[in-house]
């Protein structure tokens, strides 16, 4: 779920690593658009899948996207993760046929706190005096 075509070109890359997936949607909101249009949507599945647990990654915590999407936490098998980038979602797709929704949502936060460093020449040349990668 994101503003413009960022979750379009994440899910993109999902598919050229991991291949064709079931179940997962990329969403978008576009100048003019209402996020109120995308929980209405959501909404429905939600509610014709009642058992099944959903994961709601949006694009920018505080954003008209993530808030209107938080709206859906009313429902007990809604979750949604802010911020998220390729690592996250890459990790809870391949992940979810075998781990529970509390694992693939902790873990999705931990790698996207872990996956972002700054690297520059001086971070280099210390990583390269201490033998590291």
């Amino acid at each position: 779920m994101s503003h413009g075509d960022l979750s379009s070109g994440i899910l993109n890359s999902i598919k050229l690593i991991a291949g064709d997936i079931d179940n997962v949607e990329a969403m978008q909101l576009y100048p003019g658009g209402d996020p109120k249009d995308l929980v209405n949507k959501i909404e429905q599945d939600i509610k014709s899948n009642i058992e099944t647990q959903i994961i709601i990654f949006t694009d920018l915590k505080g954003g008209s996207v993530h808030n209107a999407m938080i709206s859906l936490c009313v429902h007990e098998n809604v979750n949604i993760i802010s911020g998220f980038n390729l690592g996250m979602v890459l990790d809870t797709v391949l992940s979810s046929e075998t781990d529970q929704v509390k694992e693939l949502t902790e873990r999705a936060v931990d790698i996207g706190r872990n996956n972002i460093e700054l690297f520059n020449k001086r971070v280099i040349e210390k990583l390269l005096e201490e033998g590291g990668e």
